[in-house]
């Protein structure tokens, strides 16, 4: 019999002929046996499906010939199909599984994808800062199609850095500073119905405030509570489909995904005409800034679909990873009472709970405020919003000891990596005083990085590709934790809960809560009591 060692040949054809020429030895052999015991008809069917699953394994083992190093570990699963039904079934379990198996580096095949996997900060930050160079942004097929072509997460090259330039102008500090009024008045109006209420869902109210504040402030409109209600449904069925099998069938899947985001379109596509009409005032809103950037940049402006699909990106990261994140501060804080008191005590020196003051926020006010940063790096390490990112590979490289062929897909996990740093002393709990107490922590920023020892914190990506607003969500966030503390007090009715991670963390149980009004006259009175003797 030949033997085939694919390093022999350079393409993938030669090696599909390869497979073909081993197969051929006991093709003969097989076909005897059947004929022998009177099981013909049987012939053809079980010699496809045996030269099916081994040109599937050829197709998925392929290696660069020019490079000796072989393919991290792993399995591909089934022809056409891979891993992709159990990854769908199992979520990041199917992750969590594999990188116990075969550690921080692994192949797979899902969505449709021949897929490798890292985590680590060395080997994120080799992807991360080999962008343009080693390999190029490439969401899986299914979020190509939901975010639509025209977003700035797949423009690529000199087209993506002036988009990305001209995005940027929206998330400035002096801009995200002009929605912190209009940000706090929303948190605040939530806050005091789900105290008047007493029991509310964590997660459902989580969505419903991100997107009402995302919808106002990104987008420049106000979405009355049914029409509110009409688009966050369409927005689940949307995202639901986010990472699926890139196959629209009528009435499920990618098809109703679809469907969802043509009427959202619709909505966005009248918000965008009202905004470009010339006796229409300039607006706050990021999208009114971004127009106006365009316009005086002088350079081609979008066509509407890319403007359509930047505005559904923006409505996309404004919500989703936000309303995930806001929900992580709802539960970490109510399983964590010291981190309630010490916030609040923050407030307190700071004279953000003396109700003769004006209670409206500023810049300044929520800018020195240490421990409430810091409970919001640690939210982002332990329950970063966007688990992974996504890339392909633009030549072959060297990886950990392993090859990754060009044209495959990256997945770089922040979630791992993050959780497995040796940076972060008992990195399963949720302690915010460890980005106070430890100095090397203290300097890393969830954004910029310094060296490669810092991509063990990647919330928002870094370079390039990093969250254009990433300086939004940290400011929502921010005031969100001081209208919280200075507003109410929360309690968790089913304690900690199981967490869900596809599309984004989750509380499977939808978090139930019970809510109570706190007058900030008696938080403060709380501090200025003397010590009983």
């Amino acid at each position: 019999m030949e033997v085939c060692t694919f390093d022999d040949f350079p393409s993938l054809m030669n090696a599909i002929k390869c497979a073909s020429s081993v197969s051929q030895a006991v093709v003969g052999g097989i076909a005897s046996i059947l004929v022998a015991t009177h099981l013909g008809p049987l012939i053809v069917p079980s010699l496809l499906l045996m030269t099916t699953f081994k040109l599937w394994s050829v197709y998925t083992n392929v290696k660069d010939p020019g490079n000796r190093l072989p393919l991290p570990p792993g399995t591909m699963g089934f022809p056409l199909v891979g891993e992709t039904l159990e990854f769908l079934r199992k979520g990041s379990e199917f992750f969590r599984e594999r990188t116990k198996s075969y550690g921080c580096i692994y192949k797979t095949h899902i969505l449709g994808q021949r897929t490798i996997r890292v985590s680590g900060a060395a080997n994120v930050a080799k992807i991360l800062k080999g962008e343009g160079e080693l390999v190029a942004s490439q969401w899986p097929p299914s979020a190509k199609f939901i975010l639509g072509s025209g977003a700035l997460a797949h423009s690529k090259g000199e087209k993506h850095a002036w988009r990305r330039m001209m995005i940027a102008k929206a998330f400035t500090p002096d801009a995200v500073a002009t929605y912190i009024p209009a940000i706090q008045e929303t948190i605040r109006d939530y806050i005091g119905q789900w105290c008047r209420s007493g029991h509310i869902h964590g997660y459902p109210e989580a969505r419903s405030l991100t997107f009402t504040v995302a919808a106002r402030m990104l987008l420049g409109f106000n979405v009355h509570d049914k029409q509110k209600h009409q688009m966050l449904i369409l927005f689940e069925d949307m995202l639901a489909t986010l990472f699926s099998m890139p196959v629209p069938i009528p009435g499920i899947g990618l098809y109703k995904g679809l469907k969802a985001r043509r009427r959202i379109m619709q909505e966005i596509g009248q918000c965008i005409q009202k905004r470009q009409k010339p006796s229409e005032a300039p607006g706050d809103d990021a999208l009114s800034k971004i127009l106006h950037a365009i316009a005086e940049d002088g350079h081609d402006a979008l066509s509407t679909v890319e403007m359509q699909d930047s505005a559904l990106e923006m409505l996309f990261a404004g919500h989703l990873p936000t309303s995930s994140a806001a929900c992580s501060v709802l539960g970490l804080i109510a399983s964590n009472p010291t981190v309630y008191d010490k916030a609040s005590m923050e407030l307190f020196r700071q004279g953000l709970l003396d109700p003769n003051l004006n209670e409206e926020l500023t810049p300044s006010d929520i800018k020195n405020l240490p421990y409430i940063d810091a409970i919001i790096k640690e939210v982002l390490r332990v329950a970063p919003p966007v688990g992974a990112g996504y890339r392909k590979a633009l030549k072959t490289f060297d990886l950990d000891g392993h090859q990754v062929p060009k044209g495959w897909t990256i997945i770089y996990s922040i979630r791992e990596t993050q959780h497995t740093s040796s940076s972060y002393s008992e990195a399963e709990k949720f302690n915010p005083d460890r980005w106070i107490e430890d100095t090397q922590l203290a300097h890393k920023s969830a954004a910029s990085k310094v060296d490669d020892s810092e991509y063990d914190f990647v919330p928002f990506g870094s370079g390039q590709r990093s969250c254009v607003a990433h300086r939004y969500v940290e400011t929502f966030l921010k005031i969100f934790i001081i209208e919280l503390v200075r507003n109410s007090n929360w309690k968790l009715e089913n304690g900690l809960p199981q967490v869900a991670y596809m599309p984004v963390p989750h509380p499977v149980d939808n978090l139930p809560l019970s809510f109570r009004k706190v007058e900030m006259e008696q938080r403060r009175r709380a501090f200025t009591l003397p010590a009983k003797p």
